[in-house]
């Protein structure tokens, strides 16, 4: 049973699994019953699919997304498999070419719960909020964890990620 593999990172409930699924449609219909199993948490389901590629789907349920979204976790997540993608606060989808690195990319999703910094770890309770959608105004001497590097954002948005 897939539900089996649910472990605990500082308190939020974790699945990262690889399937042998071999349609998108299939993998959506399977994170539905996931997400239905686990109100609250993260999920991550990846898969070879044709020749070459990679799909990949990441649920974050809502009572998480003060902390974190999906597509902010797939960005990392999809390294690995040489992926990229995007999508809703609660689920994002990312395609890859890489599907030797699936299992690299669960073990991403798994390490970044434990991830220390001097912010705390983006799972860890009292670690520091997103500074992405920017909070304005921003209370003076808080902190936040930025989810994307101001390298990322053009000029302006790195300017305003830089002000906060």
């Amino acid at each position: 049973d897939l539900m089996s593999k649910v472990v605990e990172i500082n308190g939020v409930k974790v699945l990262a699994a690889k399937l042998d699924a071999s349609n998108i449609k299939a993998m959506r219909e399977l994170m539905d019953d996931i997400r239905s199993k686990m109100p609250s948490g993260v999920a991550c389901i990846a898969a070879p699919v044709d020749e070459g590629k990679v799909s990949m789907i990441l649920y974050v349920s809502k009572d998480l997304h003060g902390r974190f979204t999906a597509p902010a976790l797939i960005k990392e997540v999809a390294a690995p498999i040489a992926g990229s993608g995007g999508g809703r606060p609660d689920q994002a989808q990312a395609g890859g070419t890489n599907p030797a690195g699936i299992d690299e990319a669960m073990d991403v999703l798994r390490r970044l719960g434990n991830k220390k910094s001097g912010r705390g770890n983006f799972l860890e309770k009292g670690g520091a909020p997103p500074c992405f959608p920017f909070p304005f105004p921003k209370p003076a001497g808080t902190a936040c964890a930025p989810l994307f590097p101001a390298k990322a954002f053009g000029p302006i948005e790195s300017l305003l990620t830089l002000s906060m």
